[in-house]
């Protein structure tokens, strides 16, 4: 289990995701001398400051070839960044 940082005004965010996705930020922290949480907080920050926004998409097809969920639930596919 995650612990809180010292002090306060902080919280813990995990996140499940693909493994190549996971070790391609691995790979990008270690090559700045950074943690992987460092290096994902200033990605997040940068990307917060500039204003972005994300727009989500769902596809005809999905992604992954997983087994179908038993409940039927929307699934988002993709994300499609747009400058504005």
């Amino acid at each position: 289990m995650a612990t809180n940082a010292p002090g306060r005004g902080t919280k813990t965010i995990g996140i499940n995701m693909k493994i190549a996705m996971a070790k391609e930020l691995e790979r990008r922290a270690a090559s700045m001398r950074l943690s992987t949480g460092q290096y994902c907080k200033i990605v997040l920050g940068d990307w917060l400051e500039s204003g972005k926004k994300i727009t989500l998409q769902e596809s005809d097809k999905p992604e992954t070839t997983t087994k179908p969920d038993k409940k039927k639930k929307r699934r988002v596919t993709g994300a499609e960044v747009r400058n504005g």
